[in-house]
Parts: structure tokens; sequence; C-alpha cells
């Protein structure tokens, strides 16, 4: 036990390094600012509920490009990363766009409690990739329904190229050159998210990316014979959607690094 919690206290560590030094090296390491990634930011605001959100958490947030566009839909959101630079970023688009209903944390969602409060909407996107394991991965959704209201709603949107299980319980990629490095793709993370009490309510599916929204059942986790509706589940075509930008990072990079560096 004591390893286990070390091992996670090393990799966190390692995890603010690598992220600081990324952003230290670039700005936009990942294009936020291209054709593709704008795309995605409007498909998710589409998605959500045309309904007022009081509390809102985004982890996550990187630089706040994202974040600037949120705090027009809700009332108070607080925004997480990992990052102090990305932070740094952020507070400063935060200041020029005056969001001034924005407050910024560092927060590794591996380690860290939750804010106290409790949210009607969390937007989780390209970050449970590097919790490391299943193990984990599980415990930080059950982290991420328990910290929404009831009827609160999860918003995420994650790489799709990890698609599928093999017999030993580990997502690969389709042309398996992820394997050994398990890493979590829009499949894994969706099934980790739907075993706890969140419900599937709507699906953007496209050949590069998937987002889900989720809401959470109003009796909790206990609530095994609760109804609920399918969800919609809307398919775009590679035509329907700007073609993601090359970029030096991909969201894998950093797993892939991680998983070689525990080993």
């Amino acid at each position: 036990m004591r390893i286990q919690k070390l091992q996670r206290h090393l990799n966190s560590a390692w995890l603010k390094f690598s992220f600081d030094m990324l952003f230290r090296l670039a700005r936009d390491p990942w294009q936020y600012s291209s054709s593709y990634e704008q795309w995605k930011y409007e498909q998710e605001l589409q998605l959500l509920p045309p309904i007022a959100f009081s509390q809102a958490l985004e982890l996550g947030c990187a630089e706040g490009i994202f974040t600037v566009k949120l705090a027009a839909r809700v009332k108070q959101l607080v925004a997480a990363d990992i990052s102090t630079i990305a932070l740094m970023r952020a507070n400063q688009r935060c200041v020029l766009q005056q969001c001034e209903n924005v407050r910024l944390i560092q927060f590794d969602i591996t380690q860290d409690e939750l804010p106290p409060e409790r949210f009607d909407l969390i937007v989780c996107s390209e970050v449970l990739y590097y919790v490391g394991n299943q193990t984990i991965l599980r415990e930080v959704a059950e982290k991420l329904a328990r910290a929404l209201k009831p009827n609160g709603y999860l918003l995420t949107s994650n790489d799709y190229r990890v698609k599928t299980e093999n017999s030993n319980g580990i997502f690969v990629q389709q042309n398996e050159t992820l394997m050994k490095y398990l890493v979590f793709g829009a499949q894994a993370i969706a099934t980790a998210l739907s075993e706890t009490s969140l419900d599937l309510v709507k699906v953007y599916q496209t050949p590069f990316h998937c987002t889900h929204l989720f809401r959470c059942r109003t009796s909790g986790c206990e609530s095994d014979h609760e109804v609920t509706s399918l969800p919609e589940i809307i398919h775009l075509t590679e035509a329907e959607v700007p073609s993601p930008q090359t970029t030096v990072f991909d969201w894998f990079s950093i797993a892939r690094i991680m998983k070689m560096w525990q080993r």
C-alpha cells in the first residue's frame, strides 16, 4: 500500500513537471486555437442543455482557451489544471476577456480532493488519459460522479483512436501500437464513467474523437432499478469534421512516456 501511494505521488510530481515543461517550451502546444479544436469546442457547448448552470468545474483548463467560452454559459466557474504555467496564461486570458466569474486552482485529479461545493456541470476533456491505470480511472470516475449535484451534467471529449478491449482488459488502438502503454481513450473513459451514478445522455461521435454528455441520477449510485432512456447518438463523417492539425505532441505523448517511466 505504501509503495502504491509513493508511486502515485511520484507520478503526480512527474506530470506536474512534464506539463510545466511542455507549456514552457510552447504556447498552445496542442493547437487549441486551430479550426479543428475550435469546432470541437462549439460542438461541446451545443451538446449542453439550454439551462442556467450555477456552479461549474473545468478540469484540465490548460491556457484557458475553452475556459473563457464556458464562462459565458455559467454563473461561477472553477477552472483547474496541474500546470502552474498553464494557469498563469489562463489567468491572463481571463483578465483580458473580463471573465470575473472564473476561479483558477492547481489540481491533480488523481491526488487532490475536489473543491467542497457540488457542481451542476463538470467538464473533463482530454484529461483522463494520464491517470495511470484502470483502478485509478475507476476511482476518478467515482470522484467526479460524487462531485455532481443530482441531475448535474458531466461533459467529456476524448480521442477515439483507442476503441477495443482485449482479453486481458487492456484497451488498445486499432493498429495496436498503443497496446503496451495501457492508454485510455474515449471508449475506456466512457465505460468507467457509465459504471458510476452517471447516465449517458448524448454522444457526438466522429472518426477522430467522441464527446459524451452524462447526467447524474437523482437517487445516487444505489439506484440500480431506475429506468433511463437510451442516449442520443450523433455520428459525424470525416467530411463533416475539420481535419485535425498535425502537432508535435499528440494527446497520448505524455501518457506513453509516463508508462515507459513507470517501467
